[in-house]
Order: structure tokens, then C-alpha cells, then sequence
């Protein structure tokens, strides 16, 4: 059996963290707490600007996960049915573990919520696991295409869909041209593919792609400078300061595209890399579950931002939020998933 390239992996992991930082940002629960900082608003105040930027590296952190993904998926002919079933069964019972522990603890939800956690995926408790798993069924198809069509063809598309996603959506905004997340996850797949297939100076030219991660990440902040000093000026504009933190964000994608570039360039392996990289979308659902996120984290800053210093708390929140999710997940694996694992291919016949 192939063993994967760890530094790919090594990656996602760095993915999940820039999720988690995101993640840990007060934006959550009631918005009138102390907790909670609205980040879509130009600002004079440096700590609340830092904390918009922040809030940014869930989308780049989507980005490079699903090239990452995508990096391997090119390489499939089918989908594996066990992942499908256990990604399902794993949304399903981490949302039943919460509202059945969360009860215990006293905690009161309505009637609309409990019914939330037991369809998670179609209630999009999680957006990015019901939109991965639709994504990861259609690999194999969107395999049969970019295999039949020259590289010509393919490289069309992608500037037709860099027009219409990182051109007239990215500035417009407002779902323009029906851009969803399942569209976004399909036109970063068919640019790895093109990198991938045709590229191949390009993934090997490391110092040339240093520049493009250093300029992709001067254009990202850049631009969020930029936007939050028209708003400041502008009335209008002044809470346009989240506008580019989208999926087509051009800049993103150059950084993570150089960024999977320069990692992939060195080859290793590691097997606790990679078990923890197998983790990723166990550590994504126990720390991104709805009433965790919605009940349990804003107890935190509503507790401590009576003492300022925001930056400082996020940062602990961060450490707090990856040990915490980090843990339980080992835990969860080595127990529910395993017997999950079991059920699965023993009781259900797939493998």
C-alpha cells in the first residue's frame, strides 16, 4: 500500500489550525454579550482590526484542505464508501454526544434545535461536511472529465470559472453568477488538477513560489488594510471590511496553491502526522459543533474580556481549542470510531 506523503498531510493539519483560529474568534453566541466582536466594521481599534484578519484564516485554511484533499482525490477512480458511511455516522453521534451531555449539564434547548442535532448534515449544522461529502461523491466524475479533455479544454474552464468566481462574484458579492460552496470546492479542484497535471515547472520551482506566497499574503492583508481605511473614510463602505474573505479570494488561492507547492516538494513520512491528519474531520466536527460553538465558547470571552487585552485571549482560546479538540478526538477514535469501524465492516459488509 502507498504510503501518503506526510508533508501533504503536515499541511492539512496546519489547514485545521487556521480553521480553528477562525473559529476561536468572538464572533459567536448572543451578539449583544460582552463575548462578541463584530469584525465586519471598518475600526480604528488595532485589536479588533487583528481580530477581522483572523478571522480570515478559516477560508485560506478551507483552501489548502481542499487541495490537499484534492492533491490525493485526483488519483481516485471511486469513492470509498466506508470514509462516506463513517463521516455520516461521525456528524450524526458527536451531535447526539453533545445535546445528550450538554442536557446532563443543564443546559435547555428548543424543540427546532434538538430536532437540528439529530440531521446535522441536512440541517447544516456543519456547512463544510455536507458540502465535502457532496464534493467527494462527484470526484470520480469530475475524474472522467479532466482525464477526456486535453489540457487546452481544461485550462479554459478554469478561466472561465477565475473569471466568473474570482472576478465578478469576488467583487460583487451576493452569490453572483449562483456561486455556492460546492461550486467553490469544484473550481479549487480543477485548478489543482491543471497544477497537478500540467504544471510541472511550476510545482518544482520552490523559489518562485516563496515569491507568490509572500505576495498572495501582501495582497490578502493589503487589501484588508485597504478596505478598512475607505471604510473608515466612506460611511457607505464601513462595513465592507469581510467582503474579500471568500472561498475565490484570488489571493487566497495563490497562497495556497504556492503553499501546497513548497510543502509537496518535500517528500517524508510520519506516521503520527499522518494518524493526526486523519483526524482532521473529527477535530473540525467536535470543536465546530453548533452548541458547543454557540453555548460553550462565548462563556469563555464573556468571562475574560472584562480584562481587555483581546489578542492575548484569542490566543489562549486557540491553544485551548486544538488541545481540547485534539484530545477528544484521539479519544473518540480510539473508542466510538473503532467500534464504528467494526459495525461498518463486519456488520455492514463495507470496506
Amino acid at each position: 500500500m502507498k504510503k501518503r506523503n506526510s508533508s501533504i498531510e503536515l499541511l492539512k493539519i496546519i489547514a485545521i489550525i487556521l480553521i480553528i483560529i477562525q473559529h476561536s474568534c468572538p464572533v459567536y453566541g448572543n451578539v449583544s454579550g460582552g463575548g462578541y466582536i463584530n469584525i465586519k466594521y471598518a475600526t480604528t481599534n488595532i485589536q479588533q482590526l487583528i481580530i477581522s484578519i483572523l478571522s480570515c484564516l478559516g477560508e485560506i485554511g478551507n483552501i489548502i484542505f481542499i487541495m490537499c484533499s484534492s492533491w490525493f482525490l485526483l488519483e481516485k477512480n471511486k469513492i470509498n464508501r466506508k470514509k462516506l458511511i463513517q463521516i455520516i455516522l461521525n456528524s450524526l453521534i458527536i451531535s447526539i454526544l453533545y445535546l445528550v451531555i450538554l442536557s446532563l449539564f443543564g443546559f435547555h434547548f428548543n424543540k427546532v434545535l434538538i430536532i437540528k442535532q439529530f440531521l446535522p448534515i441536512t440541517m447544516k449544522n456543519n456547512w463544510f461536511i455536507g458540502c465535502y461529502l457532496l464534493f467527494y461523491m462527484l470526484t470520480p466524475y469530475l475524474n472522467i472529465i479532466i482525464k477526456n479533455i486535453d489540457k487546452k479544454n481544461l485550462q479554459n474552464i478554469n478561466i472561465v470559472l477565475f473569471i466568473l468566481y474570482s472576478g465578478f462574484y469576488f467583487v460583487l458579492g451576493n452569490n453572483a453568477y449562483y456561486f455556492n460552496e460546492l461550486i467553490g470546492f469544484i473550481y479549487i479542484y480543477l485548478i489543482v488538477a491543471y497544477v497537478k497535471m500540467y504544471m510541472l515547472d511550476f510545482q518544482k520551482n520552490i523559489s518562485l513560489n516563496k515569491k507568490l506566497l509572500i505576495f498572495s499574503l501582501i495582497g490578502f492583508i493589503g487589501s484588508m488594510l485597504l478596505t478598512n481605511y475607505i471604510g473608515l473614510s466612506i460611511p457607505l463602505l464601513s462595513s465592507k471590511l469581510m467582503h474579500w474573505n471568500k472561498l475565490t479570494n484570488p489571493f487566497y488561492l495563490l497562497f495556497s496553491i504556492s503553499l501546497l507547492n513548497i510543502f509537496k516538494n518535500r517528500n517524508f513520512y510520519n506516521k503520527t502526522i499522518n494518524y493526526i491528519s486523519s483526524l482532521s474531520l473529527i477535530i473540525y466536527l467536535i470543536h465546530e459543533n453548533i452548541l458547543f460553538r454557540d453555548y460553550i465558547r462565548p462563556i469563555f470571552y464573556n468571562s475574560v474580556f472584562k480584562y481587555q487585552k483581546y489578542i492575548l485571549w484569542i490566543f489562549i482560546e486557540i491553544i485551548l481549542l486544538i488541545l481540547y479538540s485534539l484530545i477528544l478526538s484521539i479519544i473518540y477514535n480510539k473508542t466510538v470510531q473503532k467500534f464504528l469501524n467494526y459495525i461498518i465492516e463486519k456488520k455492514l459488509k463495507f470496506e
